[in-house]
């Protein structure tokens, strides 16, 4: 349950997406990769006012840029899964309510949870915009997945990943392109 609008459409939408999500916020991120500003929630009391600073940030947003909204959800964790020629190759967990609030994400842990890595897999399955890329998972406190977002593999933080896992996959992805090309 979404919408996606130009960001110049937002502050006269505020009504219908409080009235759609029952809610008391938003949250909003562009819809590229560009990342012109991070993934953040919008509370409905002084909307007005929060929306004009986040259009205001960054250096100013340009008003036509596509954007998602949809209600905030209760995320208990968020993982950062690899994909390399559609396998998923590698996953970290990367924030959980312990470091939640530090905004210091985790470097050193890889993904143990199965459902989590299931979910990945599901997700690669239905869409893959390259060759190589990255599938942000959350898992909500009912415990239900959920794709947060897709990525560049080349901008995308490693974090907790295997790294020999992830190079050896784009290695192999490589000579079978060149492979493909030259041979």
């Amino acid at each position: 349950n979404y919408f996606m609008m130009g960001l110049n459409d937002v502050l006269r939408n505020k009504d219908k997406f409080f009235d759609t999500f029952k809610t008391d916020g938003i949250f909003i991120r562009p819809s590229d990769g560009f990342k012109s500003f991070p993934g953040q929630t919008l509370p409905k009391e002084n909307f007005d006012f929060e929306f004009n600073v986040l259009l205001q940030s960054y250096g100013g947003l340009d008003t036509d840029t596509l954007v998602v909204i949809s209600a905030i959800q209760d995320i208990e964790e968020e993982y950062r899964f690899i994909v390399i020629d559609d396998v998923v190759v590698s996953g970290s967990l990367y924030m959980d309510k312990n470091n939640r609030d530090s905004h210091c994400a985790y470097y050193d842990k890889l993904c143990t949870d199965q459902s989590a890595w299931d979910f990945a897999v599901e997700m690669s399955k239905i869409y893959q915009p390259d060759k190589a890329y990255v599938i942000d998972v959350c898992k909500l406190s009912n415990g239900e997945y959920k794709m947060i977002e897709l990525n560049s593999f080349c901008c995308g933080s490693m974090y907790g990943n295997d790294y020999d896992k992830v190079v050896e996959a784009v290695n192999n992805l490589c000579i079978k392109d060149f492979e493909d090309v030259y041979e």
